[in-house]
């Protein structure tokens, strides 16, 4: 992994989430989801991948993630103002609801963590399809509570499918 390029997404990562949240405090977006504090996982993780070729399930704050797989900061500004041009979802998913058919960035739900289970699902068609895909799915501490986690890492288990859970502290 490029550490140099690994800093660059961290800190862009950083810049424009300050610059999301002071636009959202000023009344001229709905909501802002703050980033701060998870630049180094989804940079990481996201530089480690393949995209395009691995599946990834990514937490909805990890713009970085997304920024490292190569979506513009421009593209993840029409998503927060809900543009119809928004890469994720033509403007119709609430921002930091990531999604990319090309990447294959499954898409997010508003019930976290519901793509937990989804991206188990897509672990086991790769590995019914012998794709030889690996799934990253991230989440928060808040979602790991839920039963739907605990039985989408028992599938996982018990077939033994190419997947990684990442539990990521909101704190």
């Amino acid at each position: 992994m490029n550490l140099v390029e690994a800093y660059r997404v961290m800190a862009l990562a950083r810049r424009l989430d300050e610059r999301m949240w002071r636009l959202a405090r000023a009344g001229r977006a709905h909501f802002a989801v703050p980033c701060a504090g998870h630049e180094a996982i989804g940079a990481g993780y996201a530089l480690a991948l393949r995209p395009g070729f691995d599946f990834i399930a990514p937490h909805y704050r990890d713009l970085s993630a997304m920024l490292a797989l190569g979506m513009a900061p421009e593209e993840a500004l029409l998503s927060f103002f809900g543009k119809a041009d928004d890469p994720n979802s033509a403007g119709r998913q609430p921002y930091a609801h990531w999604s990319s058919s090309r990447l294959r960035v499954l898409p997010q739900q508003g019930p976290q963590p519901n793509h937990v289970s989804h991206a188990v699902g897509a672990a086991w068609g790769s590995r019914l399809l012998g794709e030889g895909s690996v799934t990253w799915v991230a989440f928060g501490d808040g979602g790991a509570q839920k039963g739907e986690v605990h039985e989408a890492m028992n599938f996982a288990a018990i077939h033994r499918l190419p997947v990684v859970f990442c539990i990521e502290d909101n704190r």
